[in-house]
């Protein structure tokens, strides 16, 4: 739930047959389902405000998979699986990790929400201690996820995340 301030933070793809135990007794934490937070935008996503966000999974022969904020592209030798938005709680909200958002996301089985469990908003940037120039203030942050053949990697490919 975004307003509890307990429990976990990470995002966690479950499986549709999950595999039980009911415990009695003691103290509990939950897990919710997760929305799309996009009613005020312009853009495609605001379609899917309060839908259900599936969760999907890639797989690859490369063991070597990182996140980019800020980019939609990779660097030279790494393959791009996806590209998109960056997202996470809205700022107000107790805090989520932040998670790629496929520039091409989709709603749940067209499933509509508004239970209000984890909402996933856009994540724009804001000058000050994150310089203006090359951020652009109040601009949405897209995001990249790479992959590399484990055969490729060396030190000099990955000077770049620091």
């Amino acid at each position: 739930m975004f307003s509890h301030s307990g429990g976990g933070s990470n995002t966690l793809c479950l499986p549709r047959d999950p595999e039980l135990v009911d415990i009695v007794g003691g103290d509990r934490s939950y897990v919710y389902g997760a929305e799309y937070h996009t009613s005020s935008t312009s853009h495609v996503f605001a379609r899917l405000h309060d839908q259900k966000v599936p969760c999907v999974g890639f797989f690859t022969p490369h063991t070597n998979i990182v996140m980019i904020p800020a980019k939609t592209t990779c660097h030279p030798g790494w393959i791009l699986e996806y590209s998109g938005f960056l997202m996470t709680e809205k700022y107000n909200h107790y805090r989520r990790d932040y998670v790629c958002m496929d520039g091409d996301a989709e709603a749940l089985d067209d499933s509509y929400g508004d239970q209000n469990g984890a909402l996933f908003s856009f994540v724009e940037g804001s000058c000050g201690s994150l310089p203006c120039g090359p951020y652009i203030n109040g601009y949405e942050l897209t995001c990249a996820v790479c992959s590399l053949p484990p055969a490729r990697i060396n030190t000099e490919t990955l000077k770049w995340f620091t």
